[in-house]
């Protein structure tokens, strides 16, 4: 989230829509001094939780200030389609409690993992787990008791066309727009065989290299998905449509059905 108070802007980031982009565009502009930017920790009667992402009902709770500033502030978000975003909150879960990479799973442990997840979600629907917040349903974000609170909602997909809207709406020249914490994939089947069959033998001495080393090595290997390129796991089936077999879509979209409505409210 960032919170200008000279500009009486607010950004609420809702995670994996492409928020980090937009929040380190708008960095020099936060009142907070990068408060909701990268810690996780405990808040009020909450043992843990992502400062990055914080639901409206949180947000009242801890910190009202800044929820009131969202009747008075120009304020905006950004929404990603339902399905699409539980693949890409799926691959963040795999990484953060696994340390395995979604791309590298077998479609039978990406089945199992989303099984696992939507159970929680099921059982714990208001979770501020860090390891599950980025699953919170994206209306939790936009919406307090019902009333819209968020005046601008732009969709993941059009956000780079809509950047000059943005900036006449906040009243700021913004730079182009930078694509941060993207997702990458290998860039050719040939590598990623290659990379998995030294894994064994590469990964000790990949821990041992300095970080100005890996960086080189890290971008020759992999790149961001090309326009129109979908991301695919071992089987060359995309994480949603290993999903899609395995019959899990009706309960996303059952879990989701705000958040569905949302996306398709907006342009």
């Amino acid at each position: 989230m960032i919170v200008s108070d000279n500009h009486k802007f607010i950004f609420i980031h809702i995670p994996k829509c492409g928020g980090t982009s937009v929040r380190t565009l708008l960095a020099s502009y936060d009142s907070c001094g990068g408060g909701f930017t990268g810690k996780i920790g405990p808040l009020g009667r909450h043992e843990e939780v992502d400062y990055v992402h914080l639901p409206l009902n949180v947000l009242k709770e801890n910190f009202s200030d800044i929820f009131a500033k969202l009747t008075y502030y120009k304020s905006f978000a950004i929404v990603r389609d339902p399905i699409s975003r539980f693949g890409s909150a799926l691959g963040q879960w795999f990484k953060n409690t696994k340390n395995e990479h979604i791309l590298e799973c077998s479609p039978a442990a990406i089945e199992l993992g989303a099984r696992c997840v939507l159970d929680d979600l099921i059982s714990t629907p208001e979770t501020l787990a860090p390891t599950l917040i980025h699953f919170r349903p994206q209306s939790d974000f936009i919406y307090f008791d019902g009333c819209k609170m968020v005046e601008k909602v732009f969709r993941l997909e059009s956000i780079e066309a809509a950047q000059s809207e943005l900036s006449a709406y906040l009243g700021l020249n913004l730079p182009a727009l930078r694509h941060e914490n993207q997702a990458l994939q290998f860039r050719s089947r040939a590598l990623k065989r290659a990379v998995t069959a030294l894994r064994p033998v590469a990964t000790p001495l990949w821990q041992n290299l300095p970080v100005p080393l890996k960086r080189p090595i890290y971008h020759a290997l992999l790149a961001p998905p090309k326009n129109g390129e979908s991301r695919l796991v071992n089987d060359q089936r995309t994480v949603v449509q290993v999903l899609e077999d395995a019959g899990l879509v009706s309960e996303l979209e059952a879990l989701y059905a705000t958040d569905i409505q949302l996306y398709s409210n907006t342009e």
